[in-house]
């Protein structure tokens, strides 16, 4: 079984790097919680970037969380691993009928400082693939069988495919995606994961 598990959200607590950054910069008073991140799309909610957007276009607020997710990796040791997911990529590595891949969309800015946070917590796995942030590309698409992912637009792309499987690691900007179709199941953390896995 080939298995890509995505980076963002899922195996590194990036969001939560980034709103760490946003309550410092802007000094949010009480301050921003994850649950802010209520939009795939954050930047169209999440002020400053909301207004940006407003004034100055999407784009514009979207090219300015890209830069603040790369500077959120400049120092990767300031991004916390998902809680279990370290040992359950261990695991997972292990079992010789899974491959198991990091698959993740982001600027090529950041993949040596991610190159980086995964030597250091020693993830196991046997490929990275890096798909283009900035350019059309669908996760669904590529050849694996089994998804660990956090995208909500994922969902529906996986629902053409009978023979694939996406366990949705539920983040609160995909809480509003529903009702999930038959391959796709909601899980809450990596025990679930290893769970779902287990159960296959």
């Amino acid at each position: 079984m080939r298995i890509a598990v995505d980076l963002d959200d899922v195996l590194a607590q990036t969001n939560q790097r980034m709103l760490s950054i946003l309550n410092t910069d802007f000094a949010f008073d009480p301050p921003m919680t994850l649950e802010a991140f209520s939009k795939w799309d954050w930047w169209s909610v999440v002020e400053p970037f909301g207004l940006i957007a407003q004034k100055y276009g999407e784009e514009a607020a979207q090219n300015l969380a890209w830069r603040l997710y790369a500077i959120a990796w400049w120092n990767p040791m300031k991004v916390e691993p998902m809680p279990g997911a370290i040992l359950s990529m261990k695991s997972l590595y292990a079992d010789k009928s899974l491959q198991v891949d990091v698959v993740s969309a982001r600027q090529l800015n950041s993949l040596k400082d991610v190159m980086i946070w995964l030597n250091h917590y020693d993830v196991d796995f046997r490929s990275f693939v890096s798909l283009d942030a900035f350019g059309p590309h669908n996760k669904a698409e590529l050849e694996y069988d089994l998804y660990i992912d956090d995208s909500p637009s994922l969902v529906k792309h996986i629902s053409k495919y009978s023979h694939k499987r996406l366990l949705l690691f539920d983040r609160p900007w995909n809480r509003n995606v529903g009702p999930l179709p038959a391959n796709v199941a909601r899980v809450h953390d990596w025990l679930e994961v290893m769970d779902e896995i287990g159960g296959l």
